[in-house]
């Protein structure tokens, strides 16, 4: 059901999910570490709730995210790795996206 007390609730949530992982890979300048896959949980989150639109939205924040982390840090995240994560995140958001709808 649209503006019920869940929608409020779930974008909090992805919100602070966001954030929180954002500081962790902002405290982490390893790019090999895979902290950037708990991105998918937001996304996960985003997609089941609002569909496909919704999730693809949430993992192009997500690879916003990780990018803007990688230009901040300076460390030199291969094409390879931003590919992958992107792929992944993309993935996420389509198949949960698919299948809330």
């Amino acid at each position: 059901m649209p503006g019920t007390w869940r929608d409020g609730a779930v974008a909090t949530a992805a919100v602070l999910l966001f954030v929180v992982v954002f500081a962790l890979r902002s405290n982490d300048p390893d790019p090999g570490q895979a902290l950037s896959v708990l991105y998918t949980l937001p996304i996960c989150l985003v997609g089941a709730r609002w569909g496909l639109l919704a999730g693809l939205g949430a993992a192009g924040l997500a690879v916003v995210l990780t990018a803007s982390w990688d230009w901040q840090r300076h460390t030199e995240l291969t094409t390879v790795g931003l590919g992958a994560r992107t792929t992944l995140f993309l993935a996420t958001g389509l198949a949960v996206g698919l299948l809330a709808d």
